[in-house]
């Protein structure tokens, strides 16, 4: 086995042994309110999707949802899970840095930014801008500790708690930063609901 966390055969082994401790198994109450209080749906994509629990919550709404993930185990998990509840939106085996598109509404972001190893954040941060239009938010739960190893080998990986705004540059303003109300417990309370928005200068 990979020990590998930038390669899809790591979670590949992960996800065909059902070890996915990330995995919260529903979609976090923060998500599920503001969805509730938009007007009209949009395109999201959700990096990173794992069980694809957010993208059925987006689907429902009426949004259009590309899910993708690189791991085809994980893809095979989401799509059973899905197909079972009626997903009408694009579920996907792709590498989210390799990936391209129209621009979308939204990026939904919880656990994929803790799974990349700490080389890849910086191309992480250069690659969410060419792919949200113009005034598109960055919103989800983000694992935040100053106090994480950064020597650590596996995942998850976290912030520090300024990292965010540093990856994101000056074309991205902060509306919120709140704990999540249900963190997952590999997290260990340090998850935090935050919205990001796009505005080019």
């Amino acid at each position: 086995m990979t020990r590998d966390p930038a390669a899809p055969e790591f979670w590949d082994r992960l996800f065909d042994k059902e070890f996915t401790p990330w995995d919260a198994e529903a979609t976090p109450p923060e998500l599920d309110a503001w969805l509730d209080a938009q007007p009209k749906p949009g395109r999201v994509l959700i990096p990173g999707c794992g069980s694809a629990w957010e993208a059925l919550s987006f689907d429902r709404r009426g949004w259009d949802v590309t899910a993708l993930d690189f791991s085809p185990q994980a893809v095979d998990k989401a799509r059973a899970f899905l197909s079972e509840n009626g997903f009408r939106g694009k579920l996907i085996c792709d590498d989210f840095f390799a990936h391209t598109a129209e621009p979308y509404t939204l990026i939904y972001e919880r656990a994929f930014l803790a799974s990349l190893p700490r080389h890849l954040r910086i191309a992480w941060g250069d690659r969410i801008p060419h792919l949200l239009q113009e005034c598109g938010l960055l919103m989800g739960c983000f694992f935040l500790d100053d106090t994480d190893n950064p020597e650590k080998p596996l995942p998850p990986f976290a912030l520090a708690t300024d990292e965010l705004a540093s990856l994101l540059g000056t074309d991205f303003n902060k509306h919120h930063s709140s704990p999540t109300s249900t963190p997952v417990k590999v997290f260990k309370n340090r998850e935090w609901w935050e919205v990001w928005q796009y505005l080019p200068k």
